[in-house]
């Protein structure tokens, strides 16, 4: 179950490849994908489903809890519809074919979200469109323990633009001082967390991962930023001494 994460998608053709050599199902973690496209493929169409989560904060979030299940394949859409309601095939009342859950996503919400969507293009272009004045300004900056993202559309999903900063805690700092949040996504690599430690062999070691956790850095990516508003946190992180 690929997940992508800190606005890149994952190398979905490896993986896809990797899936259908070993017969494996392939779920794909969109939720702070959406409207990423890969090679002219939509984040969430890799796998045999994809997975779209529309809590407040993601990119096409409402007002509440909520997310949804993408799939070509009639049989899983009907266990997951099944999964999502008890269990209940929604013409038997009451039977229950499956330990389901009660996850449905309930009108008032979808309505919400279908008055929001077509306002969900232009959104996604604007967050692109200050992600990319934002790696212009900063690629210079990588000699000096500050890297972008890469630069380009294509597989980018900027749900959160993530910086990888040496001292990132520091840069941290001097942005909070000019009046700039920013928040670290996620500060322990799964192997490092209680509810997984037991899976993680005690002599494990994830530099990649444990490399990123101490380095990553999101600045404010929100469509509604006004120009002056992206200048000014571009000039906040361009002026962290080095």
């Amino acid at each position: 179950m690929p997940a992508h994460m800190f606005s890149v998608m994952a190398d979905m053709p490896r993986l896809r490849a990797l899936a259908t050599r070993h017969g494996l199902r392939l779920i794909e973690d969109s939720a702070v994908a959406q409207g990423a496209v890969l090679d002219g493929r939509p984040a969430g169409t890799w796998g045999d489903a994809g997975v779209f989560s529309f809590v407040q904060v993601k990119s096409f979030g409402g007002p509440g809890e909520g997310g949804v299940v993408v799939t070509d394949d009639p049989e899983l859409a009907r266990t997951v519809r099944m999964l999502r309601n008890h269990g209940q095939d929604g013409t038997h009342r009451f039977r229950h074919h499956l330990i389901g859950l009660n996850s449905r996503f309930d009108e008032i919400l979808a309505a919400f979200q279908l008055r929001r969507h077509p306002g969900l293009a232009r959104r996604l272009a604007r967050r692109a469109e200050i992600a990319a004045h934002y790696t212009e300004r900063f690629t210079p900056l990588a000699a000096h323990g500050v890297r972008p993202p890469p630069p380009g559309t294509n597989g980018r999903c900027y749900y959160v633009y993530t910086l990888l900063a040496e001292r990132r805690d520091d840069l941290k700092r001097h942005l909070a001082a000019h009046g700039v949040d920013s928040h670290v996504y996620y500060p322990q690599p799964l192997p490092h967390q209680p509810a997984f430690a037991h899976a993680a062999a005690p002599d494990g070691h994830w530099p990649n991962a444990e490399r990123a956790a101490r380095q990553c850095l999101s600045l404010p990516v929100y469509p509604h930023l006004t120009d002056a508003q992206v200048e000014r946190i571009t000039e906040a992180v361009r002026t962290f001494p080095t």
